[in-house]
């Protein structure tokens, strides 16, 4: 989807161009909105890509083993639909699986095929798409992109990248290590309050359960000891979406709170000793 996103707004090349002093904000870009996103292999990734997709208002051609998904797409079918789905897509997704028929599936009649501009991403495996044909007609079509993420020669233990032809030398080319398995959490930072497990309090009161769940409209809460200071604190947090003044909600533990729908209860009574809660 990254992929997908930057060749469609140009990133590299105007990356480019800005880096170079021009300044060309008049150059046509593609839009999502309406264009053919073909994916060629609907499994996992290709369910996954074409969910991504579609809110973005692109048109999802899926091709598959048996021409038939339970997903929401506007095309499906076969391998032996590739020349029609191939001409008709602005973006291209490759995330078949290597077997014997798909080995050099795309070559230099296949490329010939797609639309001057279009995108051609590849999230599967190098040797599905012929190298030379790949870079001749990225060479000889500045307007065509690609996005590859599985290349012919993917070294292992540190070994050197290298390709057989200059894919790097061309502007219309982004590129990805293959990174399928690699992740990385957001770092959360201590102001914003938020945690990812229950406070151990509550674990260890047994109220696991409760502390994942988030405050609704009508939920009553009851907490303890309401005279602490980090239940005033706490309270005063409910009070900025109760609209009760912290006094009241101390006096009346129990309060019903009349439109919290996004306030993790963690977040506001995490430090303020055992509590509990129930839908009312």
């Amino acid at each position: 989807m990254a992929m997908a996103l930057a060749l469609a707004k140009r990133l590299t090349q105007r990356h480019a161009a800005l880096a170079s002093g021009e300044f060309n904000q008049s150059e046509p870009l593609l839009t999502l909105d309406g264009a053919v996103c073909a994916i060629l292999g609907f499994g996992g990734i290709g369910t996954a890509t074409a969910r991504l997709m579609r809110p973005f208002g692109a048109r999802i051609h899926a091709v598959n083993t048996s021409g038939r998904t339970s997903e929401d797409v506007d095309f499906a079918g076969t391998l032996a639909d590739l020349d029609e789905v191939q001409a008709g897509a602005d973006i291209l997704v490759v995330s078949l699986p290597l077997t014997n028929s798909t080995r050099g599936l795309l070559g230099k009649r296949e490329l010939s095929l797609m639309k001057p501009a279009a995108i051609l991403i590849n999230v599967a495996r190098g040797a599905i798409i012929d190298e030379q044909a790949l870079y001749a007609h990225l060479a000889a079509h500045p307007e065509f992109c690609a996005g590859i993420d599985a290349w012919w020669h993917e070294p292992r233990g540190g070994k050197p990248f290298t390709t057989d032809y200059p894919f790097f030398d061309l502007p219309n080319v982004l590129g990805s290590p293959h990174t399928r398995h690699s992740r990385r959490r957001p770092a959360r930072s201590r102001q914003d309050g938020r945690r990812e497990r229950a406070p151990p309090s509550t674990r260890r009161a047994g109220h696991r359960r409760h502390a994942s769940r988030r405050l609704s409209v009508g939920t009553r809460v009851a907490a303890g000891p309401a005279g602490g200071p980090a239940m005033r604190s706490c309270m005063a947090g409910l009070s900025a979406v109760s609209g009760s003044p912290p006094s009241a909600l101390l006096k009346n533990p129990a309060q019903k709170l009349p439109g919290v729908g996004l306030l993790h209860l963690g977040d506001l009574l995490g430090r303020a000793g055992r509590y509990h809660l129930a839908a009312t």
